[in-house]
């Protein structure tokens, strides 16, 4: 009787929670070793094209063999109804120089209810040119 009682707790207290939208992604990458690489930009611009809360974003597991820059900037939007300079984020990746081998980096990604975990498996290669700091690079 005891076992159902907890059951039945539990089942309830999953039932109870917010209702987030959430996904697991993920995602290869190939990079140079030391030379910077834009893993990702986001953005969160409402049905209407106006800008919404800058996304929260949260590093679940840093890469071994290099680094991770979080930039905040401006996107510059294209294609699509929704043209035009908009807030983002954008992260950028940057193995250490002279490593070639495998990296991996995780995070997660909020905007309004959906909440995003992202996995992204780097491929670090030797490289063969130079480039600019990750800190100047355009989002």
């Amino acid at each position: 009787m005891r076992l159902r009682i907890i059951g039945c707790t539990l089942l309830l207290a999953g039932l109870l929670q917010p209702a987030w939208a959430q996904e697991q992604l993920f995602k290869t990458l190939k990079v140079e070793a030391g030379t910077p690489a834009r893993v990702a930009v986001h953005i969160n611009l409402k049905p209407d094209c106006t800008p919404g809360p800058l996304a929260e974003i949260k590093v679940r597991q840093m890469p071994a063999k290099g680094t991770l820059l979080l930039r905040r900037g401006k996107a510059n939007l294209k294609q699509g109804k929704c043209q035009g300079s908009t807030p983002a984020q954008a992260l950028f990746y940057m193995a250490r120089a002279g490593y070639t081998g495998p990296d991996k980096i995780e995070y997660e990604v909020t905007t309004n209810a959906v909440h995003r975990v992202i996995t992204i498996a780097i491929d670090v290669g030797k490289a063969t040119t130079t480039s600019d700091r990750p800190d100047e690079m355009e989002l």
